[in-house]
This record gives structure tokens, C-alpha cells and sequence, in this order.
């Protein structure tokens, strides 16, 4: 019971270990994805605005040649605040993503620069050289701006191409790695199901090793002991007899005597059989079962049939034991529960051996008996033992339809005698 108790909770602590990492990882792909998802549409606005800033100064300017206004001076200066400033910005956000001036975003930094520098040519020009907003000169600054940010825009995208890339990179590494995780989870809990599973077999083993020697000694000491004495009592019965053969009354009562002990060894008899039965010892395993069914036969208003098809493969002696102990079992189930008329039994198979079972009674809900604890136990016996010797079993009854089971055990390669 402590060792199940152990291994299932080894089993929920990994499982919630997983769900946990796999929980971390789906909340982590979700807020890097919405992050690099808000820092690309940053990017791309603050770039916008560059464009529109350096657009409104050259309108700004060509209307301060014309008004040499205080106030649309100040506007050019502000604008071209806002750009610096702007470009600043997009500096911030690309050092989010990876250290500044690395191989992986040279491309984009660098036209960044020359973009501002472009900026930072036509802010020089107009504060010191004070030229026409129409001179040649002037113009070429436009161009210089116009070409710096074509390339500009083209390494933006480039830039956010490879991020999304790199973020689909992790993506996949994460997934592989919860993957690996799952794989190494299921891997472990298979494991300690298994080993829960051998554990109980091997414990199911054990009790049907003790409950076989002690059947055998229950089995030897009743022979030897109560047997013994009602085999005397009979041989005391008759010797009395003899010398109560005048005496009618008293040979009478002798003879009852001798009666009820011989009644009591025959009943002595059976439970030993039961508890240890010997036809194994001197049958092998279908006249042991036709045996067992010709007495039922004998003694019980039910039909029984035994059919066996030749099989190659001998099953041990412990298995013999048990599919023996197994037909009973079901045999006495029938007879006590079903209300059945007719019980047909079939043995056949090459290299495992199939053991098909079926009546005609009342039949019962198999999933209800297997939730009922401590009910059932007729069957749960018979489960245990064929789990013991690594067999197999289906189950086939419903109320009012009968009962049959199909069991199979693996044989050895030697051929049944």
C-alpha cells in the first residue's frame, strides 16, 4: 500500500512539474510574441515620423525664405528635436532585441546612422549657410535624406524579418525542448506504472505461492491427522460390528456410526482435493477437468460440456494447478449465482492456450461488480490468478444474457501428454 501510495505520487508530482514548465513556456511565448509584435509597429511608426518631420521642415523652410518668421524658425527646430528624437527611439527598441552594433543587425544600424546623419546635414546647412529653400545645394541634402531613408526602409525590414526569425528560431527550441520534456515525462511515469504493475503481480504471485503451501499442509495435515482417525473409527466400526452381529439393536447404531464416519472421511476427502488437488498429481490437465466435470454432471441439475482440442505445449505444473483451480472457480460461481442450465468449457490453442468459458445463467454488470470493493470476490480471484501466471482475460455478461470469458496463457514448446 506505501509503495503504490510512492508511486503515484511520483507520478502526480511529475506531471505537475510538466504542466508547470509547459505553462511558463506558453506564457512566455505569448508575452515575447505580443512585445516584439508592439516594438515592430513601434519601429515602423517612429520611422514614419522621421519621414513626415523632415517633410514638414522642408515646407517650414521654404516658407521662412519667404517670411523670416521667429516662430516657423522655432517650428524647424522643434521638428528636428522631434526626429532626433525619434531616432532615439528606434536606438532603445533595437538594443532590446540584441546588443548594439552586432554582425546580426550591422546592416540596419548602419543605415540608421546614416539616416541621421543625413538629418543632422540638412540641420547644419540651414542653421549655418541660411541657403534658399530653392538652391541646388539644398536640394542634394533633400536627396541625401530621401536615398538614406530608401535604404533605411529596406533595412527596417530586413531587421524585423530577422527577428521574427530568430523569435520563431527560440519558438522551436522551446517546443522541441517541451517535447524532449514530455517524451522524458511519459518515459518516467510508464516506468513507475510498470513497476507498480510488476509489484502487484509479483505480490499476487507470492500470495498464491503461500495460499498454495498452505493448502498443501492444510491438505496433509487433515490426511494425516483427521483422516487417520476417521479411517479408525470406520476400521473400529467394523470390528464392532462383527461382535454385535447377535445384537440388532446395537449393530444397527454400529452401522449408522460407520455410516457417519465414512460420510465424514468422504467429506474429509473433498476438502483435501479441493485445498490441494491431487487428480493433478496422477492426470494431466484435460482428464483432470473431465473428471471435475463429470462429478458436477453427476451431482447438479446442470449440463456441463468440456471440449478440448489437442494443444501443442505443456503448461507448467503451477499453471496446470491454477487453470485447474480457475475451471472450478468458475464452475462453482455458475452453480451458486447464475441459475444456469448449461455450462460449455473449451480448451484449445498452439503456443498459448485459450481457455473460453461460458454459461447460460443470469449474467450480472461487470463494470458495477468491478466498482463494488470487497464485492465480486468469486472473480477477482479468478482475475488474480490468471495476472499471476501473465495471462489475459475479456469478460463478455450483462443481466439476463449469460456469462462468458475467454482466458489465455502462453505454453511451453514441449508438447502436452
Amino acid at each position: 500500500m506505501n509503495r503504490r501510495f510512492f508511486v503515484k505520487q511520483k507520478i502526480a508530482l511529475i506531471l505537475i512539474g510538466f504542466s508547470l514548465v509547459a505553462i511558463a513556456a506558453i506564457l512566455y511565448t505569448l508575452d515575447r510574441s505580443s512585445e516584439l509584435d508592439n516594438d515592430h509597429i513601434a519601429l515602423v511608426e517612429n520611422s514614419e515620423k522621421i519621414e513626415i518631420k523632415v517633410y514638414d521642415i522642408r515646407i517650414n523652410y521654404g516658407d521662412y525664405q519667404k517670411k523670416a518668421d521667429p516662430a516657423i524658425s522655432f517650428a524647424i527646430d522643434s521638428l528636428f528635436a522631434k526626429a532626433y528624437q525619434n531616432i532615439k527611439n528606434i536606438q532603445t527598441i533595437a538594443s532590446r532585441e540584441f546588443e548594439f552594433n552586432t554582425s546580426e543587425n550591422s546592416n540596419f544600424i548602419t543605415a540608421l546612422m546614416k539616416l541621421k546623419s543625413a538629418i543632422l546635414d540638412l540641420d547644419s546647412m540651414i542653421q549655418n549657410e541660411q541657403v534658399p529653400a530653392q538652391d541646388e545645394n539644398f536640394k542634394q541634402k533633400i536627396r541625401m535624406f530621401t536615398k538614406a531613408f530608401a535604404d533605411y526602409e529596406k533595412a527596417l525590414h530586413l531587421y524585423i524579418n530577422q527577428t521574427n526569425q530568430k523569435f520563431k528560431r527560440n519558438i522551436f527550441f522551446l517546443l522541441s525542448f517541451i517535447l524532449f520534456l514530455l517524451i522524458g515525462s511519459l518515459f518516467l511515469v510508464i516506468r513507475l506504472m510498470n513497476s507498480l504493475t510488476n509489484a502487484h503481480l509479483q505480490l499476487v504471485r507470492n500470495t498464491m505461492t503461500v495460499e498454495q503451501r498452505e493448502r498443501k499442509r492444510i491438505a496433509r495435515e487433515l490426511h494425516d491427522g483427521l483422516g487417520a482417525l476417521l479411517s479408525s473409527i470406520g476400521l473400529y466400526g467394523k470390528m464392532l460390528g462383527k461382535d454385535l452381529a447377535e445384537d440388532k439393536t446395537s449393530l444397527d447404531k454400529v452401522q449408522q456410526i460407520n455410516q457417519l464416519s465414512k460420510q465424514a472421511l468422504d467429506t474429509v476427502s473433498e476438502v483435501i482435493n479441493n485445498l490441494n488437488p491431487s487428480v493433478l498429481n496422477r492426470y494431466n490437465l484435460q482428464e483432470s477437468l473431465q473428471r471435475l466435470v463429470d462429478k458436477i454432471n453427476n451431482l447438479d441439475n446442470v449440463d456441463v460440456t468440456l471440449q478440448m482440442d489437442e494443444f501443442k505445449g505443456k503448461p507448467m505444473q503451477s499453471t496446470q494447478v491454477v487453470i485447474y483451480r480457475i475451471c472450478s472457480e468458475l464452475i462453482n460461481n455458475t452453480l451458486k449465482h447464475a441459475k444456469a442450465t448449461n455450462i460449455q468449457i473449451k480448451l484449445s490453442g498452439e503456443g498459448i492456450l485459450v481457455l473460453q468459458y461460458l454459461d447460460n445463467g443470469v449474467g450480472f454488470d461487470f463494470d458495477r461488480m468491478k466498482a463494488k470493493n470487497g464485492k465480486g470476490m468469486g472473480l477477482q480471484n479468478i482475475i488474480e490468478r490468471v495476472e499471476s501466471i501473465n495471462g489475459s482475460y475479456n469478460v463478455q455478461t450483462s443481466k439476463n444474457n449469460g456469462f462468458k470469458i475467454k482466458i489465455q496463457f502462453a505454453l511451453s514448446k514441449s508438447k502436452q501428454k
